[in-house]
């Protein structure tokens, strides 16, 4: 299964979100862990010397002050605060506010002093939720004093719409006798309402957000600027030539699919190159070698040419028709150069047309060295032939087959000293597969071939010892190698450990 990695337009994307994500996260936990205790400690101080400062005018506005002058006194110092209700409780048990209360606000209020006194500020109503008011809307906690009437703070079953928090409770005297109390409330501190309003505190995320989110974005911009700039310099190295050079870890994303890429490309191209260099030194030899092996016939043909129409040179008959021979040999060996680099160059386009049928190969091998004993016994050397009696079946061009043992033979004939010893021997392979192989040995004992030239036998124009003989062409390997691939199958060459050489061929069976 091909799974594509996430583009790099995605990466990023995602990285900016996941950086976005973990600077709202982080800028959460230090509101929880470090500001919301502090701010709590702030609010709970302010809360203290606004509930002191009332509790003073109170006492100041004398005796028997009115509950509405106390009403407005508590308005008044809690304006601005949204979160703070401040309520006056008589020490004959009423509850005085900046708006109405129900009747039980007292009985409310003095649970709520009493639990203070004993160590527990908070007093939580038996539905902590916020529960609907009674036109069908829902309404934030509000103080007594600041808007939104009793709904605000009770309900009408004079219950208390939220939990409360009692942070301070400064006592009214009058002649050393107490005749009341002022109650800062504060609902439980929730880190989402840190700050004057929750709309608000949710922009305290921002610039932290956008902050992190920009040193990430710079990270990976830098890391793609670095990338891109590696392309640049392989790209600079490749315009100068160096095909060698290559994009280094180029990763799973766009870029990293766009390096390998040009990885490829390189590499392909560096092969193309190396494969022109290598037609190139071969066009050359195979330009040095037919200039040489023309250049030879050439010479002679011309100077016995000269000779003969030179009438200065008196010739007898005899030579007459020696010069002539000669120069009809040269010209013959000329021929059958030219015939062979055609045979070859039509080889190797794919010009020349393969009849193939089912041929018996050990038939074929039979009759070849039948046609060649006689020129092996005019030679003093000896032809084995090791083949099996049963046949061995092959889809191949009879003629072009032929032609093969034809070279080989041939090449046995130059180069194997008088009296030495030809062997053929065709023996079949069986494969697990069940598909079985023919294999051709053409073995000699004569020089073999020098550890220089053993990787050389199957190009143009070479002959293992040119100082020895001057005849053949060089081209008989070369055809023989090409024959052989066009019918799928191998040709190897190789020094026999006793001394000579040996030339094997294998190809599939039928």
């Amino acid at each position: 299964m091909n799974v594509r990695s996430p583009s790099l337009f995605v990466t990023f994307a995602a990285s900016f979100l996941a950086v976005l994500l973990l600077g709202a996260v982080l800028q959460a936990l230090v509101l929880v862990w470090l500001v919301q205790p502090l701010w709590d400690q702030w609010e709970t101080s302010r809360a203290g010397g606004i509930s002191a400062r009332s509790a003073r005018e109170i006492s100041l506005a004398g005796p028997q002050v009115p509950d509405g002058t106390i009403a407005e006194i508590l308005a008044r110092n809690s304006m601005g605060e949204e979160r703070l209700s401040l309520a006056y409780l008589t020490s004959d048990g009423r509850a005085v506010g900046s708006s109405e209360l129900p009747p039980v606000a007292g009985m409310f209020f003095q649970r709520l002093v009493q639990n203070f006194e004993n160590g527990n500020p908070e007093l939580a109503n038996p539905d902590p939720m916020e529960r609907p008011a009674p036109d069908g809307r829902r309404r934030g906690f509000g103080p007594p004093n600041g808007g939104g009437g009793r709904d605000a703070l009770f309900d009408r079953r004079g219950q208390p719409r939220r939990p409360l928090r009692v942070v301070s409770v400064d006592t009214v005297r009058e002649d050393d006798a107490v005749v009341g109390r002022v109650i800062a409330l504060l609902p439980p501190l929730r880190w989402h309402q840190l700050g004057r309003g929750s709309s608000r505190n949710l922009l305290g995320f921002v610039p932290v957000a956008i902050l992190l989110s920009a040193i990430g974005g710079l990270v990976v911009f830098r890391l793609l600027v670095r990338r891109i700039r590696s392309l640049e310099v392989v790209a600079d190295r490749w315009s100068q030539g160096d095909l060698d050079a290559r994009v280094p870890n180029p990763g799973q994303d766009e870029l990293g699919r766009l390096s390998t890429r040009l990885n490829t490309m390189a590499s392909n191209l560096s092969q193309a190159r190396q494969q022109i260099e290598s037609n190139e030194i071969q066009r050359r030899r195979l330009l040095a070698d037919i200039s040489h092996e023309l250049a030879t016939p050439l010479t002679s043909i011309r100077g016995y040419t000269e000779t003969l129409l030179n009438p200065s040179i008196e010739i007898s008959d005899e030579e007459r028709k020696r010069y002539m021979e000669n120069s009809l040999e040269e010209a013959e060996r000329m021929d059958h150069l030219v015939q062979g680099l055609l045979d070859l160059s039509r080889l190797e386009a794919g010009a020349t047309n393969t009849n193939r049928e089912r041929i018996d190969w050990s038939s074929l091998c039979s009759h070849t060295l039948q046609r060649f004993r006689s020129q092996f016994e005019e030679g003093e050397l000896r032809l084995v032939w090791q083949g099996d009696d049963q046949p061995a079946w092959i889809e191949a061009d009879g003629r072009r087959m032929e032609q093969v043992i034809d070279n080989l033979l041939s090449n046995a004939l130059r180069y194997v000293p008088r009296g030495g010893t030809v062997e053929v021997q065709l023996e079949t392979l069986a494969s697990e597969s069940g598909a079985s192989t023919h294999r051709l040995h053409v073995r000699d004992d004569g020089p073999g071939f020098t550890e220089n030239d053993l990787p050389l036998v199957f190009e143009r124009f070479y002959r293992g010892d040119r100082a020895r003989t001057s005849e053949g062409t060089g081209l008989g390997l070369a055809i023989v190698q090409e024959i052989i691939q066009q019918h799928d199958g191998r040709v190897s060459a190789q020094n026999r450990k006793n001394g000579g050489a040996s030339v094997t061929i294998e190809l599939p069976s039928a």
